[in-house]
């Protein structure tokens, strides 16, 4: 949006960067552009890392809840952008609440790896100067994404397309399920949440973790390297900690589990065109070995998983994956133990 979006920041800060200048965050989802854990994270990314009014927030989601589309995209037809800009900046409570920060908001009629491309090509969001994103976040999913759920989740499929092109990732869960609209348009469950993604963010962009080296194989062929990506799945809160900023133990390194879904169907109805089955959950077969996501979540903790973006790399080159990994790890700890740190800190501040 360049230099004529610059009006929308709110005054009152200290000197404002130029767009060029600033760290770019683009926020993409699979419950739809209005739904609550996006709202939520936008007003607390804000909060977070907008005191030097040096970040610039950008949302591509779909127009409605896309859940369950993986890595899918869209082959057929065209897709229709609308500018939610205002509507969304509308939703939030007050102008320090994320609208000083959000630069632009589109819904589209696509899935959610549609958004990450389109935004991360770059026709959508004009400027003055052509720009990359520091940083991606999917999310906040209304649901885990722990063990299999990550082959199936939209969430961590648009997350996995900005990885592939290059931008550190994060797909950010929240486990707890809606059992009506009560739960789908609420944005209370999600805060907790929402301050723990802003805080690891804050940590990748300003504290300089969000690269991860390539291994010897992509640099040497020239290819574009995949950027990190991180699976973050974040508990329920248990009631009576509601009320702390920080509910968690903290932060733990995880590994993905074999959790997984046993979809099953029912047989209907059989007519002269065929025969009828309705689709539905069915029963979860657990894993919950030590070090493991659902373990991690089991336990009250926050489950940050270091994934490869790139699955013929993870596949088809074991030496080049085993350093990618070791290298994301590695990270991981070092993120890990700030965010720890930055919690115990906080907790501190908040007790005196």
């Amino acid at each position: 949006m360049g230099q004529s979006t610059s009006s929308n920041l709110c005054t009152g800060r200290r000197p404002r960067t130029s767009l060029a200048e600033k760290k770019k965050i683009l926020i993409v989802n699979d419950d739809g552009v209005f739904a609550p854990g996006l709202r939520c994270l936008v007003k607390n990314l804000c909060k977070r890392l907008g005191d030097y009014n040096d970040v610039a927030i950008f949302v591509l989601a779909p127009d409605r809840e896309r859940s369950a589309s993986s890595h899918s995209v869209t082959t057929r037809g065209s897709l229709t952008a609308v500018d939610v800009t205002a509507k969304l900046k509308a939703s939030f409570a007050s102008p320090n609440d994320g609208s000083h920060c959000l630069i632009a908001a589109y819904s589209l009629t696509g899935l959610p790896v549609d958004c990450a491309q389109l935004a991360l090509e770059g026709t959508l969001f004009e400027s003055d100067t052509p720009f990359s994103f520091d940083l991606c976040i999917s999310g906040i999913n209304l649901g885990h994404n722990a063990g299999t759920n990550v082959t199936y989740s939209g969430t961590l499929g648009a997350a996995r397309e900005a990885a592939l092109r290059g931008v550190p990732s994060l797909a950010v869960s929240l486990d707890i399920h809606s059992s009506g609209s009560k739960v789908a348009d609420a944005e209370s469950p999600f805060e907790h949440a929402a301050i723990l993604a802003s805080d690891i963010a804050h940590e990748l962009v300003r504290g300089g973790l969000a690269a991860t080296p390539s291994p010897p194989k992509e640099q040497e062929s020239g290819a574009p390297p995949s950027a990190s990506l991180w699976n973050i799945n974040v508990p329920k809160v248990e009631a009576g900690k509601a009320s702390a900023r920080h509910p968690y133990p903290g932060v733990w390194l995880t590994r993905q589990s074999a959790f997984r879904i046993v979809a099953q169907f029912q047989l209907e109805r059989t007519t002269a065109n065929g025969t009828e089955v309705a689709p539905y959950i069915g029963a979860a077969v657990r894993d919950d070995a030590l070090g493991t996501d659902t373990h991690a979540l089991e336990r009250g903790w926050v489950s940050v998983t270091p994934i490869l973006a790139d699955v013929e790399l993870q596949y088809g080159c074991s030496n080049a994956s085993e350093m990618r990994l070791r290298s994301m790890a590695e990270v991981t700890r070092k993120l890990a133990h700030r965010v720890n740190l930055a919690l115990r800190v906080l907790d501190e501040t908040t007790k005196a």
